[in-house]
């Protein structure tokens, strides 16, 4: 979601565009512009909804701008084996309102993104996380990824990070070659892959490594400072 961003990019003046929401809306930042969009439907993202909600997870809604959770569903976080910072991050970066079902029931928006967090169980095992998996095999026009710490993903299944560089790319008439792209996640490897040059962060699950050209330091050493200055990416 563009509300996620951190300000600190604004401070940088070649920063303009985002790709959010796994490459389903493509902005320009700064005008708080939708560039692409490449949301679910409400006929069926809706029905997904209504089956993800009757489980025990953490279940939040990206529509526009905005992240969207039910107020009853916000004490969960806690129950959360994921790190502290990353707990205050998905507090403070949702709104919360009463009455979630009802409200998407009678707007019946587009939705970019559903994010799932499940609740650690014995022997680290994800309550209700294979529950999801046979429910999304009968929404075959959706897609599921992590973005990090065991979470699903879940948008249009042709909305991801690479299709969005792909579109942002044609739109500035820059070919797809002379593309690069950092990455340490799951929803980070179809951009990757699409990328002219390909970076997994130090730290990157295996599944991204294997499809980088380079891997730079992890997100605690600098990684992407490392690589910027590196392959001298940075402008000055």
């Amino acid at each position: 979601s563009l509300n996620t961003t951190p300000q600190k990019l604004y401070e940088i003046p070649e920063f303009t565009y985002a790709i959010t929401c796994n490459g389903a809306a493509v902005y320009h930042a700064r005008e708080k512009r939708l560039l692409f969009g490449d949301s679910m439907p409400y006929a069926e993202a809706g029905a997904l909804f209504r089956e993800l909600w009757a489980l025990d997870i953490l279940l939040d809604v990206f529509v526009g701008d905005a992240i969207y959770r039910d107020e009853s569903k916000t004490a969960l976080v806690e129950r959360l084996s994921i790190p502290q910072v990353v707990k205050k991050f998905i507090i403070d970066t949702r709104t919360t309102v009463a009455g979630l079902p009802a409200y998407l029931e009678r707007e019946r928006p587009e939705i970019h993104k559903f994010t799932l967090n499940f609740l650690p169980e014995a022997g680290g095992e994800r309550k209700d996380y294979n529950h999801v998996v046979e429910i999304l095999k009968k929404y075959p026009n959706f897609t599921a990824v992590s973005g990090g710490h065991g979470n699903l993903e879940i948008s249009k299944r042709t909305a991801t990070k690479g299709n969005g560089l792909q579109k942002l790319a044609a739109y500035l008439h820059i070919p797809i070659e002379e593309t690069a792209a950092i990455g340490d996640s799951g929803n980070d490897r179809e951009m990757l892959k699409k990328a002219g040059l390909a970076v997994a962060m130090g730290n990157a699950e295996a599944q991204v490594k294997e499809v980088a050209d380079l891997i730079t330091a992890s997100n605690e050493e600098d990684g992407v400072a490392c690589a910027l200055e590196g392959l001298a990416l940075c402008a000055y």
